[in-house]
């Protein structure tokens, strides 16, 4: 951490009821900076409600170049907005998706990461979605793939294609799995109205 820059945000976790709280930072990125809008900060976060300790959160808003050290001891560098999982309830985390994460199913500019809005399917913590102001993202198998459910790869053999991204919801705001039917899910976009 800088002195004289913004410090960053992270995630905190009560074991009481909310009476304390503890830091659950081991493995999150934490990037001071001189803009207050470009330091880490952890704005969403979600529990899967079949396994309470798997969890998602994104690192919001932070641009340009990190070093990043995992809980493994390794090194690596990450740029933007990043989701990081924990299966352990907090104690842990890493990176699942990073800015341009073509390798992972899907090819997202800084502002597809910025996710407003993470939800797990409530009976498969393996199957999640994430939204943000430009796309919706989903994950079948824990975060070890992503795919972009506004958009889609016409032919397999050009990755770099891309056809879609047609969702306008500006922003979004709230997701929501049907509960009878797994299938079914409903998101909210701040701007325009529901989209399922």
């Amino acid at each position: 951490l800088k002195v004289g820059e913004f410090q960053p945000g992270g995630v905190y976790k009560s074991t009481d009821g909310g009476i304390s709280w503890q830091p659950a930072l081991n493995g999150l990125k934490l990037q001071s900076h001189k803009d207050r809008d470009s330091a880490s900060h952890y704005k969403t976060l979600a529990v899967a409600p079949s396994n309470p300790d798997v969890m998602l959160t994104c690192d919001y808003r932070s641009w340009g170049r990190y070093e990043y050290k995992d809980v493994d001891g390794g090194t690596s560098i990450l740029w933007g907005p990043t989701t990081f999982k924990s299966t352990d309830g907090g104690r842990a985390w890493r990176p699942v998706l990073k800015h341009r994460a073509r390798d992972q199913g899907c090819y997202t500019a800084y502002s597809a990461l910025e996710n407003t809005v993470i939800e797990f399917d409530p009976h498969n913590a393996e199957r999640a979605f994430m939204g943000s102001s430009m796309c919706l993202l989903r994950t079948p198998d824990g975060g070890k793939t992503w795919t972009d459910a506004t958009s889609y790869r016409p032919d397999p053999n050009q990755p770099e294609l891309w056809r879609g991204r047609g969702y306008s919801g500006l922003c979004s705001a709230n997701f929501a799995f049907n509960p009878r039917d797994p299938n079914h899910a409903v998101l909210l976009g701040l701007d325009n109205a529901f989209w399922q």
